[in-house]
């Protein structure tokens, strides 16, 4: 049997053995008489046992079922390397030999499982199919925030300012009342629960790892109640301000229709409404990058810059902003730079949980710059929009008729 046939078949024997693969997988138990016998009898298997302990404790490896066909990709990828550093025939097995043997046993695991992760992420959570089966559990209450929990129980809250803090377990305090404990037996970042904000209301969640996020009116947001330990993700149709708390370990990710933002550690704002033709990134502190997932071009944005995603011809652009006129919606006021009527009126409608009839195509052509303060009311609003943009209006009940002057 040459050096390769023998470090073969003594690494497949000590894999295949369920026993040790058990016990390699929990290391603090007590090895049972079985195992004790072998580590004692046989040097060669208990040094072999021994690297592959270290080898399992630094990867900190989950039971994951390896079939034939993995055992056997892996070690061609360790007999593949063998064979590039071996030296003439007839070289006996050494100490040294055992060692690269592990240390190669530990680059395939590392292939492995780094396939293994890839191959899930190949099938990602339809989040615009979750939302779409959410809508019908929420229409009846529009107009008040639903939070709608991994198992499908509906919340209700009919608080105008509704402040939601998941702890350190994932368990729901809204208003600091605690409303909801999680289920224990939940893995992290496996289950998640939707938020849909309606016109009207805004609404903040402290998540478990402290990041803080503003949900905008007519929003739908989906999160997990608590997070993995190797990445943050959650999904929003609709706009929120972030301050997220800083984690090198574990990544920040925001998904969209249109694109992912990652980040570490910043605060920045998402429009991201699915009914809307631009989408936006803006950037208070820190750095993100945002990658559109139809042809995952990246672009990293600074601070006070913009990001803005064009649905109608597929194409994004940067553009230097003051930050502070995207974020300032948290506090009630609506910042315009260059904007345009049309969507001016379509924020004010999402704010004050109105109806607006206007001509969008004429609508289009007047550009708005400006500070609106929603904390009026929607007659004072209108009166001094009129002011800065040439319409005349009408308010009856909850619908405003607004016409662009010739």
């Amino acid at each position: 049997m040459n050096i390769n046939e023998h470090i073969y078949e003594l690494y497949i024997r000590l894999l295949t053995d369920k026993a040790l693969f058990q016990w390699l997988l929990d290391p603090s138990k007590e090895p049972n008489t079985y195992l004790t016998k072998i580590m004692q009898e046989d040097p060669v298997k208990y040094e072999a046992i021994n690297q592959l302990k270290i080898i399992f404790k630094h990867m900190n490896i989950e039971d994951e079922h390896l079939t034939e066909e993995t055992k056997k990709e892996l070690w061609s990828r360790i007999e593949a390397s063998i064979i590039k550093t071996q030296k003439p025939k007839h070289r006996k097995l050494s100490f040294f030999f055992r060692y690269a043997a592990a240390f190669l046993l530990l680059i395939a695991f590392s292939v492995y499982f780094f396939m293994l992760r890839e191959k899930q992420a190949e099938n990602p959570i339809d989040y615009e199919q979750v939302i779409s089966d959410m809508m019908p559990m929420v229409a009846e209450d529009s107009n008040n925030v639903i939070l709608v929990l991994d198992n499908n129980e509906k919340i209700e809250i009919k608080d105008n300012q509704a402040q939601l803090k998941y702890d350190k377990g994932g368990n729901i305090h809204v208003n600091s009342i605690l409303i909801k404990e999680t289920e224990r037996t939940k893995e992290p970042g496996k289950s998640f629960n939707q938020l849909y904000v309606p016109y009207g209301k805004i609404t903040t969640i402290t998540m478990n790892d402290g990041t803080k996020i503003w949900v905008n009116s007519g929003s739908k947001l989906i999160y997990p109640p608590s997070f993995a330990n190797d990445k943050r993700e959650i999904y929003v149709d609709g706009e929120i301000y972030l301050e997220v708390i800083k984690n090198k370990e574990v990544p920040f990710i925001v998904k969209t229709g249109l694109f992912d933002i990652q980040v570490l550690g910043t605060s920045f704002n998402i429009s991201a409404y699915s009914s809307d033709d631009r989408q936006s990134v803006v950037l208070a502190s820190g750095s993100v990058s945002v990658k559109d997932t139809k042809e995952n071009r990246i672009s990293i944005i600074s601070p006070n810059q913009k990001y803005t995603y064009e649905k109608s011809n597929d194409s994004f652009r940067l553009q230097e902003v003051n930050a502070l006129e995207y974020t300032n919606w948290r506090f009630g006021f609506l910042s315009l730079h260059k904007e345009r009527l049309e969507n001016v009126l379509k924020k004010i409608e999402r704010f004050y949980n109105v109806r607006i009839d206007y001509a969008a195509g004429q609508s289009d052509y007047y550009i708005l710059s400006g500070k609106l303060d929603l904390k009026e009311n929607i007659e004072e609003t209108f009166r001094i929009l009129a002011i800065t943009a040439p319409i005349d209006y009408s308010i009856r009940d909850n619908m405003i008729k607004v016409v662009v002057k010739p």
